[in-house]
């Protein structure tokens, strides 16, 4: 069935849709943010130094996607899993795909609607150093030096959101082929496994923690950054492996119950 008519129509409108969000991606990356009205009170909030990224940027794309994709070719080259390697594969990496778009759309398309003022804003905006008071063009509007639009996108963190996505899609990935499940029904499972599949959402944890310590983002940015990884992680692995898994299982359970019955 997946050769036949459907299933090639199916892989056009996935491509289709894949090529819209990616659209969709570039051009909330570069469009503006709205500047929000700062009133006097607002300023030692925004008033931070500008400190270098613990994590670099490029990073972001780079690890959230080569990390996952080796992993899971490794895992299917290796343990050649049910209901087949190259079907695993496939599934598991268009669920990453569509995850890391979609992620990576709401995440621009939020920070450019919400246009929360960084930690370290006004840092960005007078270079040489924060003067004392503050000058403002207009009511609500500060006298920038230099107008650095990524001054203005704080929420949420994009770090955190795409490093929860592709690093907790990883770990939803580990948990469905290993040991872990088997411990929470009763006892056993390996705790071997369940570390092994915590680190890369571990991994993901420490840089939210960096973008507060680095003044790129409040707390609040970076956990709802990371709690739209992580969601978006889980509807497409679930949707292209999870609940395909499940049901593969399933019927490999019936059919071992029918011969035994026999």
């Amino acid at each position: 069935a997946a050769g036949g008519p459907g299933g090639c129509a199916m892989c056009a409108a996935d491509v289709g849709a894949a090529a819209l969000l990616l659209g969709a991606l570039v051009l909330a990356e570069v469009a503006p943010a709205r500047r929000r009205f700062l009133r006097p009170v607002d300023l030692p909030a925004v008033s931070f130094p500008l400190e270098d990224n613990t994590v670099p940027s490029w990073s972001v794309p780079v690890v959230n996607l080569a990390f996952p994709l080796a992993v899971m070719a490794a895992h299917v080259t290796v343990f050649r899993p049910a209901p087949g390697p190259w079907r695993v594969f496939r599934r598991a990496v268009v669920g990453l795909l569509f995850a890391t778009l979609v992620n990576g759309v709401l995440t621009d398309a939020i920070k450019n609607m919400v246009g929360r003022p960084r930690p370290d804003m006004l840092s960005r905006c007078f270079p040489g150093g924060v003067p004392d008071p503050v000058p403002f063009a207009a009511p609500g509007v500060p006298a920038c030096e230099n107008d650095d639009p990524e001054g203005w996108k704080s929420f949420p963190s994009g770090h955190s959101s795409w490093y929860f996505c592709g690093m907790g899609y990883i770990s939803l990935y580990l948990a469905a082929f290993s040991r872990v499940g088997q411990g929470l029904s009763g006892l056993g499972g390996s705790p071997a496994a369940l570390v092994t599949c915590l680190a890369p959402v571990s991994a993901a944890l420490l840089v939210a923690v960096s973008r507060v310590m680095d003044y790129r983002h409040n707390p609040s940015d970076a956990l709802a950054g990371s709690l739209l990884g992580l969601a978006c992680a889980w509807v497409f692995f679930w949707q292209q492996v999870g609940a395909p898994l499940a049901r593969e299982r399933a019927r490999l359970r019936r059919g071992g119950s029918g011969g035994g019955g026999g």
